[in-house]
């Protein structure tokens, strides 16, 4: 019957007395116990890590929005034709939402056997990946940049005929 009114004028009942872990959200203080220590030491060291390779993965896509393709840009680096369809995983320079993306691309190309049937696809920014699957695209980053610059290249020329041609049509 004591727990009937609230002492803070809240409503709610006032926490336990007992309570493991602190209202505030800070974990429980245990300076003699080492073991815990060292588990905190680990998170916080894969924290930072985690943090870097998230935001080593965002400096490569503002690396590659500096050159403005005109396309989206892929690099396949696995295909599978032994077991089934035909699978390939790629990464792609792509818009995804409102921006530009890498985006990891896995594909069950049904399309490669039978025309009449879609490809099935599961697309995913690449931040967005699961960390083994991030560590691994490090290797292949350097494969879809070299596309990315080649394609900027490659758009030099096709962009200088097309506004000569603009020009020429506005002159008309």
């Amino acid at each position: 019957m004591n727990d009937r009114f609230s002492t803070n004028g809240d409503g709610k009942k006032p926490a336990p007395k007992n309570r493991i872990s602190p209202v505030d959200g800070q974990r429980p203080a245990h300076p003699d116990n080492p073991e815990t220590e060292r588990e905190q030491q680990i998170i916080e060291a894969l924290k930072g890590r985690y943090d870097e390779i998230e935001a080593l993965w965002e400096q490569a896509e503002e690396n590659l929005k500096q050159f403005r393709v005109p396309h989206r840009v892929e690099h396949c680096y696995y295909s599978d034709y032994d077991h089934g369809y035909p699978f390939h995983q790629s990464l792609w320079w792509t818009r995804y939402g409102k921006g530009w993306r890498i985006v990891h691309e896995a594909r069950t190309a049904y399309s490669e056997i039978d025309e009449k049937h879609d490809d099935e696809c599961e697309w995913k920014p690449i931040t967005e990946c699961p960390l083994d699957l991030r560590l691994a695209m490090i290797a292949e980053f350097d494969n879809l940049r070299k596309k990315v610059v080649e394609a900027a290249e490659k758009a030099v020329p096709t962009l200088d005929e097309a506004i000569s041609s603009f020009r020429t049509i506005l002159k008309g």
